[in-house]
């Protein structure tokens, strides 16, 4: 592996956005400068094994990956070289002549690259591992993120909906009787809760804000849900959005 072999590697790594197309990117060229006939890329985040085939494996699958070498080169830290050095099923069925297997580190363990059957020079390989180990760790706290948000955008939008289909029956309610009209005299307190369940916030997130425990913050909302006649917490939400005392 020469100078600008590495350099453009880690350029395109560095401007890559996104974890799958930057870890396959990564085990492609690690088998074609080594001359490798597998190679195999394995974040911990996924717990799967990016393939240069390309295929996607569960780290469970003994017979397409090393699963045994791989998780020791992670949990001990350490290169490992020799086939021999490691129990492990692949090797019956694959029997490779040559390997090559390290972690990934960045403060801790962030995967491991595992390559057989190649050409390795070891201290150019260290230096691209050293180097790359620190993006795929960013990349990965990326993807961590980004499906917090998609987990989050998906509760706050069913929980929209619900308060939409609540506040269908509330007006369905007051049709039939046009005389209707509550004051539920809300405190300061309970308007913020009633918000902050709107926006789709947890209840220790709440707590917190209010520097009070999860359980009391629960047996408020049950309180507030029975003080404005409401069956549910979303039907709870709807009639404070209904009555303009808060806003989704």
């Amino acid at each position: 592996m020469d100078d600008k072999t590495l350099f453009d590697t880690l350029k395109y790594l560095y401007t890559e956005k996104h974890l799958e197309p930057a870890s396959q990117y990564m085990v492609d060229t690690l088998v074609e400068i080594t001359n490798s006939e597998r190679g195999n890329l394995f974040i911990i985040m996924s717990n799967l094994v990016i393939s240069h085939n390309p295929r996607i494996f569960p780290l469970t699958d003994e017979h397409e990956i090393p699963q045994s070498i791989m998780t020791t080169a992670m949990i001990k830290r350490y290169k490992i070289l020799n086939a021999s050095e490691i129990s492990d099923k692949y090797f019956e069925v694959h029997n490779p002549k040559s390997i090559f297997c390290a972690p990934l580190i960045h403060k801790d363990v962030v995967g491991a690259v595992y390559l057989e059957n190649g050409a390795y020079a070891i201290e150019k390989l260290d230096i691209l591992l050293n180097h790359a180990s620190p993006i795929l760790a960013h990349l990965t706290s990326y993807k961590k993120l980004e499906n917090s948000l998609y987990e989050a955008n998906e509760i706050i939008a069913k929980q929209k909906k619900r308060i939409q289909e609540a506040e269908l029956n509330i007006h369905l309610i007051l049709a039939n009787d046009p005389q209707i009209k509550l004051d539920f005299h809300l405190s300061q307190k309970e308007v913020f809760i009633l918000q902050s369940l709107a926006k789709g916030k947890f209840l220790n997130q709440i707590a917190e804000n209010l520097d009070v425990s999860s359980p009391t913050i629960s047996n408020q909302i049950t309180k507030l849900a029975k003080k404005m006649g409401a069956e549910t917490r979303y039907q709870m939400i709807a009639i404070a959005v209904f009555y303009k005392i808060i806003k989704l």
